[in-house]
């Protein structure tokens, strides 16, 4: 809060010398006017909805409260980094599968321990912007956000890339674009 209501000056004004303290089970803030040194006092809320720190919006409330996981489809590429992936033993490159954190909903704990890794760079950089999105913190979320939104921009230019995962790359900027948060 940079400016409070100062009842001498009858203005609002800058505060100095600020404090926090519990009154009756609510949070108060003490200050002084910055013009008149006049005390002043008022209640602050402590309602987590309105602080910029929660990293919560609406369609972070959405996501972390869906039932299933929603994920896009994509054409597998086999990679390096799918050596000890289960899921993946015995599939040809090129095969349509869905894809395994790519998408809203994401059980990343459990698809991490169960050796997932993503069917494709795409997947596998979507799977490193859910571990990002276990912070609360807006500004991280935003960086998280913005690194899979590269990597999707990365992806457009491999070789032999199917119609499906220029479906995904559309899908995956667009929603970044769309889920930028205030820090």
């Amino acid at each position: 809060m940079s400016k409070t209501y100062c009842m001498k000056c009858q203005k609002l004004t800058g505060n100095k010398d600020i404090k926090y303290v519990m009154q009756d089970g609510r949070k108060r803030m003490k200050s002084n006017c910055s013009v008149c040194k006049n005390k002043k006092s008022m209640f602050v809320s402590t309602n987590k909805k309105n602080s910029k720190q929660s990293g919560k919006g609406i369609v972070d409330k959405f996501i972390e409260n869906l039932p299933v996981e929603l994920h896009l489809l994509g054409t597998y590429h086999k990679e390096p980094y799918q050596a000890n992936d289960k899921s993946l033993t015995d599939v040809k490159p090129g095969k349509t599968l869905k894809a395994e954190f790519l998408g809203p909903g994401t059980k990343y704990d459990m698809r991490y321990a169960r050796g997932d890794r993503g069917i494709n760079n795409l997947d596998h950089a979507a799977m490193s912007h859910d571990l990002a999105y276990k912070s609360k913190d807006p500004a991280t979320r935003n960086r998280a956000d913005e690194r899979l939104t590269d990597a999707a921009n990365n992806f457009l230019k491999e070789p032999n890339l199917s119609f499906l995962d220029k479906v995904d790359f559309g899908i995956v900027k667009t929603a970044m674009k769309l889920i930028k948060r205030k820090v």
